[in-house]
Order: C-alpha cells, then structure tokens, then sequence
C-alpha cells in the first residue's frame, strides 16, 4: 500500500521522465478513445435516425446537467495539493458517494418534466434508466487519483479505454441486434460498470464511509473555483444544444450533436492530450515561473502546430467527409459542422490556460471568464437560432468562444511573463500556416468540384496536409521558423525542464 501511496518526484529528472511518459501514454488513450469513438459514431450514424441521436442527446444533456451543476472539484483539489493526501480520500469519496444517491433520485424525479420540455415524452423513461448510471459511477475508487497526481497514466490508460471499448463493443452489439435508441442506453449503463469495477482491480486504495468536516472543507476551498468552471463550462459548450432541442426539436438537436461530436474529434484532441498531463505538470512548477512559462510556451507550440491545420483542412471537406462518412441524411448539418470547427480549433488553442491557472493556484480566474462568456452567448444564442437554426446557433457559439478565449489568452500570458516574441513563434506562424492551407485547399475543392467519394476525400486530405507542410517550410526559409524542433524528443523532454 505504502508503494501505491507514495509521494511524488518532485526533482527535475524525476519530473521530466514521468512527463514524457505520461504525455506518451495520454496520447495512447486519447487516440484509443477516439478510434473507438469515430467507430461508433459511424456506426450509429449509418443505423439510426438523426431523431434516434437527439432522443438519446436528451438524455445525455439532463445527466450532464445534473453533474456539472453538483461538481465537487475534490479530484482537482487532490491533484493540486502539495502535501499528503492520503487522509482526505475516504471524505472526498463519501461525499461523491452521497451525491450519486441524490442526483440520481432528482433524475427519477425530474425525468417527466425534462421530457416535456423538449417535448419528447420517449426521453422520461430513458432518463430514468441512465440515472443508474450516475449512481454507479459515484461509486468509482477514489485511489485512482494517484493515477494523475503521480503522472501513472499507463493504469489511466486501462481505466479510460475499459468504458470506451465496452461501450463501443455492446453498443455495436445492440445497435445492430435492436436498431433502436435503446441500444445505447443499455451499453453506456454496461461500460459504467465495467470501469468501476476497473477502477478497483487497478488501483489497492479501498475508501470507506467518513466525512471528515475540516478535510471536506479544505477540499472544498480549492474545489468551490474548479465546480464554477466545470458548471460554466458546461453551459457555454451546451447551452446551444439545449435552444436547439427546445426550439427546433429533438432532429435538429441529433444533427448539432453530431456536428459537434465531429468538430471536437478534429480539433481538440491533441489539446486534450497536453491538457490531462499539463495540470499535474503545472501544478509541480507552480513555484518556479521561469519553467512553468517554458513549459506552457511548449504546450502552446505543441498544440498550434498540430490542432489548427485539422481545423483547416476539415473545414473545405465538410461537405464531401459527411456524405461519405456519414451519409447524405446528415448533410444538413454541414455548415454548422464548418463552424464548430473553427470554434473547436479556437478552443484548442486555449486549452493550455485552465491547466496553467489552476496549476498556479489561480482556479478563480477562469470561472469569471466563463461566466462573461455565458452571458454573451446567452444574448447571441436565442435570436440566432430562431432566425437560422442550426447555423446560427453554432455562429453564437464561435463568436463567444472567440472573445472568451482570446481574453484568457492575454490572462494567461501576462501570469507567465510570455513576450511577443515568444507568442509569434508558438501561435502565428503555425496559425497563418495552416490558415492558407485551408484557403489553398478550399480553392481546390471549388475549382474542381471532385466527386463525393472515399478515394478523393483521401486525396484532398493529403493534398491539405502537404500544402501545410509546404507553409511550414516557407516560414522557415523567410522568417526562421522551425517546426522539426518542437516534436523532438529533447523538447518533448524539456517540457517540465
């Protein structure tokens, strides 16, 4: 036990190894996640109706509302916390547990007026159902904790992907076998359990009932910050969801639910990667701002360089990537996939802060920005929608994304004392790069017209890629830009150095 308790490396060595091994295996779960991800998501799109997927959006939007509105913030908290953490487990996992129990009887409860809101009476039961899940899942170790505290995220990597790869296997199961909604309650309730009972056989800390009132206040002190961001987050990322369920019915919700869902596999996930292993990161060099700005420049050049060009390239060959992929049923989603993506690349960029501010002691900052978002997207989001649909609710979406974000870029910078220089070389460069790949690539695709088929849309993408190659390396030649060196291995290990 006293092994799988220990404190972690504080030494610069000891830290740079456990960053570059945990980035390693960060980047092994996100790509296993969203392989299985995409594998479903193709799937569903070819067996169920665009109605089948708002039903389900339903549902999923009333069990996230319900847990970003009761967040604790106590995993963050741990993971910030220099000291031992040992004794504060067993109250951080009793109040989750406490919390399970509830949000599931309101969710029994709730379930016929949720329904009636979007005017779906199919949702009440299915609400009901998933309400076991949020039960379960309140239930998961708390030990695993160490997992991300201790930068262990080989054990992260079986805990993530056994309910991803559970998920995905029954659910194809079902899908194929009932060819209804249904399918997809029934496999997220299966993977639940399947990663709780992971969550036990991977880690030996065994949490019992205790509250401790002076642990569960100390928790709480950091966590009050982490829960406003969570609840924020979560009303800008979906607020537009819930105009557009209530508005414009439960299709249109299923075709904004997978025009994000795509948006987000393009754009974000090499942001999700830094982001899983920058908070621990940075929460290590809170002390020392000369390493933490090295590392947050890296961060940032990292993931400019790899998550804008997806933006870029995917953004002309939206059209032709949902016939093909998808199916001609979900081609009017189209433009609204177009501009979640731009929103999503926006996003990625940004991702980087929220590590850095609650890492450095700063949880407040983010929630008021967050909070100044909701506001604006709350005045942009109803009128939009009500006047273009499904277009204008995700216009409303990247406009607020924009300001936000670009405001807490300047925050953010300003904590860690970046100069301009530093800036141009890790966002400019990278972002005009691949912003004249995409026009180049757009141009192509509207000068040729190419037939909507697996073959060309290969093409295209490849031809996107090698234009911003191309970009890259006439920076390089006018300005001295150089990319080669950020995906080394000696600045991947400089990352924490």
């Amino acid at each position: 036990m006293q092994t799988a308790l220990r404190q972690p490396d504080e030494s610069g060595p000891g830290l740079t190894k456990r960053v570059v091994r945990a980035g390693l295996w960060t980047f092994a779960i996100r790509v296993s996640l969203r392989s299985l991800s995409a594998v479903k998501t193709v799937i569903l799109a070819r067996v169920l109706a665009p109605s089948d997927i708002g039903l389900f959006g339903v549902a999923l939007l009333m069990l996230s509302l319900v847990d970003a509105y009761t967040y604790t913030g106590f995993r963050n908290a741990l993971i910030q916390r220099k000291d031992d953490i040992k004794p504060h487990l067993d109250s951080a996992w009793t109040i989750e547990a406490l919390r399970g129990v509830a949000l599931a009887g309101a969710l029994i409860l709730a379930a016929p007026w949720v329904a009636r809101f979007f005017g779906t009476p199919k949702a009440t039961d299915m609400i009901r159902v998933m309400a076991a899940s949020v039960l379960l899942d309140s239930l998961v170790n708390v030990g695993i904790v160490y997992f991300e505290r201790e930068l262990a995220f080989r054990k992260r990597f079986i805990y993530e992907v056994s309910y991803a790869l559970a998920e995905v296997v029954v659910g194809t199961i079902l899908v194929l076998i009932m060819r209804n909604v249904w399918a997809l309650v029934y496999s997220a309730l299966i993977a639940t359990v399947v990663q709780v009972a992971a969550s036990y056989l991977l880690h030996p800390y065994r949490p019992r009932l205790s509250i401790e009132r002076k642990k569960v206040g100390q928790l709480f002190h950091f966590g009050k910050w982490v829960f406003g961001n969570h609840m924020l987050n979560f009303a800008n990322r979906n607020f537009g969801q819930i105009l557009v369920g209530r508005m414009l019915g439960v299709a249109p919700l299923g075709f904004y639910r997978m025009a994000n869902n795509m948006a987000e596999m393009a754009t974000t996930e090499v942001a999700r990667v830094t982001n899983q292993v920058l908070f621990p990161t940075f929460s290590r060099l809170q002390d020392q701002r000369a390493r933490l700005r090295g590392a947050y420049l890296r961060s940032l050049s990292l993931v400019t360089l790899i998550s804008l060009p997806m933006a870029a390239i995917a953004v002309p060959l939206a059209y032709h990537f949902t016939e093909v992929v998808l199916g001609a049923k979900w081609l009017p989603m189209t433009q609204a996939f177009q501009l979640l993506m731009v929103a999503g690349a926006v996003r990625s960029v940004s991702t980087t802060i929220g590590p850095l501010l609650s890492g450095s002691g700063r949880p407040d900052i983010f929630p008021k920005l967050q909070l100044v978002k909701l506001v604006i997207l709350g005045a942009l989001a109803y009128p939009a929608t009500r006047y273009w649909g499904l277009t204008g609710a995700a216009t409303a979406f990247l406009i607020s994304t924009t300001l936000l974000d670009g405001t807490a870029f300047i925050v953010a910078n300003h904590m860690v004392g970046s100069s301009l220089g530093d800036l141009r070389r890790a966002l400019l460069y990278p972002a005009a790069c691949a912003a004249g790949a995409g026009l180049a690539l757009g141009a192509v695709v509207w000068a040729f017209h190419p037939h909507p088929a697996m073959a060309e849309l290969v093409v295209l993408a490849g031809l996107g890629v090698g234009i911003y190659v191309a970009a890259l390396a006439v920076c390089r030649g006018l300005f001295g830009y150089t990319a080669s060196g950020l995906l080394s291995w000696k600045t991947v290990r400089g990352l924490a150095s």
